[in-house]
């Protein structure tokens, strides 16, 4: 961290509410939603689907959209800005994408993350919070199945060490006091981060940064302080209904299949991190949403901490966390669905008992 805090002072430090950068996870807000409690601070977020009507989605994926902007309606206010680096902000498209940024001025929203190669797709964005300048850069893992930018369209920006640096550098240069990452990566469904985004996290944070938040994998993921870094690998869904949308769109635009998932229970708890940009301090608030519902859980909770003894032990862990999650998952999908295995479902769990033997 640049003021060279001690791990401990990080999270014991004042978060004012002037000076305080308010993160959540993923948003998806395809109608609005109900917030008991007040989310003090500038609040950032990730936008997980674009704001557009319109029709041609992008082929070969799930196509989120939200066809208005429901943030006032659900917040009460706009929010200060938005990471637009995920893999679903290209659903729909170039014009998906326009029509996102679009609303999103007309609010006065400020976004980051995603956009033309020429603009470097948004990175870096500085925001004024209080007397202070945040940073604020976002990457997209390839294993997400992202829309990376390209001379022939826009996108987002892959998570890549030596680019990250330099936008960092160049935050730094336009005046930023804090600099934040937020990387879209990760395993859905699974609790644990991946072995080499563990690596990859650490080598980021020895980037002259003073946070990283991570989100995609859909629920939360454990944290970690490394060389006075604050990494939080996956905040989790902070705002997520059932999904019953379309797929598999052809190169016409046209649709291919409906789409439907019911988020399951691990779905429902995430993160939020008040970061106070003044003192670089960090309060950690534990949230629930029911798909309809955001309710503060508890104010000021230790997330649970990666145990990262070594790099073997981790890789064989997480091995047997994945195989647990994908089990996990499919029993939970055969209880709410009873109905008698096919051949392809025996071999698939067969597979992953194997796997798990194997860790």
């Amino acid at each position: 961290m640049t003021d060279g805090q001690s791990n401990d002072n990080a999270f014991r430090g004042k978060v004012t509410r002037d000076t305080t950068a308010y993160f959540l996870g993923d948003i998806y807000l395809p109608h609005p939603a109900i917030i008991t409690d007040e989310i003090p601070g500038k609040l950032i977020y990730n936008l997980e689907a674009p704001l557009t009507r319109e029709t041609r989605g992008w082929p070969e994926t799930v196509n989120l959209r939200c066809e208005d902007d429901h943030s006032v309606a659900t917040f009460g206010r706009s929010p200060a800005a938005v990471c637009l680096a995920n893999n679903h902000i290209m659903d729909f498209g170039s014009a998906g994408l326009s029509d996102t940024v679009r609303a999103l001025e007309a609010t006065d929203v400020a976004y980051f993350g995603a956009g033309a190669q020429a603009d470097n797709c948004r990175n870096p964005l500085l925001l004024s919070i209080g007397d202070q300048t945040l940073g604020l850069v976002g990457y997209v893992c390839p294993t997400a199945h992202p829309v990376f930018a390209s001379s022939k369209h826009p996108g987002v920006a892959p998570i890549d060490v030596a680019a990250i640096a330099r936008d960092v550098a160049t935050a730094r240069g336009m005046g930023a006091r804090r600099v934040v990452v937020c990387l879209h990566w990760g395993t859905e469904e699974v609790e644990l981060p991946r072995p080499q985004d563990v690596h990859l996290a650490r080598a980021i944070a020895e980037l002259d940064v003073d946070l990283v938040i991570g989100h995609h994998a859909h629920c939360i993921q454990p944290f970690e302080v490394y060389d006075g870094v604050p990494i939080f690998y996956g905040l989790g869904n902070a705002i997520f209904p059932h999904i019953d949308a379309w797929m598999n769109y052809d190169e016409q635009g046209r649709p291919g299949e409906p789409f439907r998932k019911r988020q399951y229970y691990w779905n429902r708890p995430s993160l939020g991190v008040a970061y106070d940009v003044d003192t670089g301090s960090v309060r950690i608030d534990r949230w629930s949403c029911d798909g309809t519902t955001l309710r503060l859980v508890h104010q000021g909770v230790k997330s649970p901490e990666l145990a990262f003894r070594s790099p073997a032990e981790y890789e064989a862990r997480f091995k047997r966390h994945h195989s647990f999650a994908v089990w996990r998952k499919k029993i939970v999908n055969y209880v709410r669905n009873p109905r008698w295995p096919r051949y392809r479902h025996l071999r698939s769990l067969l597979s992953i008992a194997r796997e798990a033997r194997g860790a």
